[in-house]
């Protein structure tokens, strides 16, 4: 059986991200989400509490994001950014990734940055990279990345 692997990142329409020919097409996501589902038997069952706190986090995403991406980057709309600090919610996804791998470290986790991604598609001088890292352990068990 092959290792469970996750990509944690909130997108409620799978645009945008899904530009780069480096992700899976929608056919492939029940490769990524193995335990999530209800038909596989798998030992591998992630902490609920982590589940729970990338739920939350994904709605707070859900909730402001988009206004603060019209408002912020792109200059339309009324939305008040400092309801929003994308600094320290990119922070907090590499802080869910890195506790879900430290729980699971067998998992292939990779964790793929939004802000990131809508500042660089905002930005006249656009980078060609994929804005998704691999979380890994280090030898003192801190987080190492490697982007993709």
């Amino acid at each position: 059986m092959s290792r469970p692997r996750v990509r944690i990142f909130c997108d409620y329409s799978a645009t945008g991200i899904w530009d780069y020919p480096l992700y899976p097409s929608d056919d492939d996501d029940q490769d990524w989400y193995p335990y999530f589902r209800t038909d596989v038997d798998t030992a591998h069952e992630p902490d609920r509490f982590i589940l729970r706190d990338l739920a939350l986090w994904n709605e707070r995403w859900e909730a402001v994001f988009q206004a603060w991406v019209d408002t912020a980057l792109y200059n339309e709309g009324t939305f008040d950014c400092s309801l929003f600090d994308p600094d320290a919610f990119t922070a907090e996804g590499f802080r869910l990734a890195y506790e879900l791998k430290c729980n699971h470290p067998d998992w292939e986790v990779v964790y793929i940055d939004e802000v990131a991604y809508e500042r660089n598609i905002a930005s006249k001088q656009k980078e060609r990279r994929s804005f998704t890292y691999e979380i890994s352990l280090g030898d003192n068990g801190e987080m190492v990345l490697r982007e993709l």
